[in-house]
């Protein structure tokens, strides 16, 4: 990669992958980080801190408007499989004739119910297609204080099926749940978890989605080869002596090929640097 990749985008190769709709996924993907024990982990295990959308910082992500019609429908479904997976007051929060029934109370608590499941099932890894997003270092690196991690995919078939670039083109807080009822379309296994209001289309943000294998924890782990870890990206503010033990750890936790950049605030902006 160029010395100098500012403003410029994750580029497609020849080695190009494509997720499970055949789209086309950009081989270097960006991770914003301000918490240095996360480096840690991810260098010490080779797996990547996968959380699930509770703790994402929207509180829309992946949060469903639920009509009654829909959720009968995905009782039924879901019963076939998990037989009494959901709540024990499931007729009582349906049925408007029921005592203390169809209130707006248990109408919450369904809604409620319905998106905590709807959460628990998968884990969202959010990267960005650049290195040099002012808005992202300033959110979540800590003001150039943390540091930007550059993953290269292709070097994971399993993982890249499952990437996909967030869609903006939303203006609603919440999506209704029966837009994406035809399951027989693959798009709408997919596209109620890449979906995000308009306002957050400054981070060009792409997502890893994986099914959480255990729902009762809020987060799970993503195994990578040590050669996707391409690239660490230090904001100016990070000092020398930390830059020179990450390496270390790095090198000595078997990552050989990954490089190191630290950018450089000077009279004619942000310039990047190897250390």
């Amino acid at each position: 990669m160029s010395i100098n990749p500012i403003s410029k985008k994750s580029q497609m190769s020849s080695n190009q992958v494509f997720n499970k709709l055949g789209e086309p996924v950009p081989n270097n993907l960006y991770k914003y980080k301000s918490d240095f024990n996360h480096l840690g982990q991810i260098l010490d295990h080779s797996k990547l801190f996968v959380p699930t959308p509770h703790k994402l910082n929207d509180p829309f992500d992946v949060r469903f408007r639920f009509t009654k019609e829909e959720v009968r429908k995905l009782r039924v479904e879901d019963e076939k499989v998990h037989e009494h997976k959901f709540a024990p007051d499931w007729n009582k929060m349906l049925d408007d004739d029921a005592p203390g029934g169809g209130n707006e109370i248990m109408q919450e608590t369904l809604f409620k119910t319905m998106n905590k499941i709807q959460q628990d099932m998968i884990a969202i890894f959010s990267m960005a297609d650049s290195p040099d997003n002012k808005l992202l270092w300033g959110y979540y690196a800590n003001g150039y204080s943390g540091y930007c991690l550059e993953f290269d995919f292709s070097h994971e078939e399993q993982h890249s099926q499952y990437i996909f670039k967030v869609d903006y083109n939303f203006k609603e807080d919440m999506i209704e749940a029966s837009s994406f009822s035809d399951l027989s379309n693959p798009l709408n296994y997919v596209q109620p978890f890449r979906i995000k209001n308009e306002i957050w289309d400054r981070e060009g943000e792409y997502r890893l989605i994986v099914a959480n294998p255990d729902e009762k924890f809020d987060h799970c782990f993503a195994p990578i080869q040590k050669q996707t870890l391409k690239s660490i990206y230090f904001g100016y503010k990070v000092e020398q002596k930390l830059i020179d033990e990450i390496k270390y750890f790095a090198v000595e936790k078997g990552f050989t090929f990954t490089k190191y950049f630290q950018y450089d605030l000077t009279n004619k902006g942000m310039k990047l640097k190897e250390v």
